[in-house]
């Protein structure tokens, strides 16, 4: 996508020759805490694969 802007909103329909993942959604997020530096979370996310290439 070099030089080129995306849409701000960009269907699951418009496939590219390659895997290509967009978030189109974060539904939640938790936070587990920190240990000196470290802190663990996680990020919900809804996902689409825009691209032909499956991601396994």
């Amino acid at each position: 996508m070099e030089g080129r802007t995306p849409p701000a909103y960009w269907p699951c329909n418009l496939p590219s020759v390659r895997a290509e993942v967009i978030v189109g959604d974060i539904p939640g997020t938790t936070s587990y805490g920190s240990d000196g530096n470290a802190i663990a979370f996680v990020i919900g996310t809804t996902w689409c694969n825009i691209g032909t290439t499956p991601l396994w």
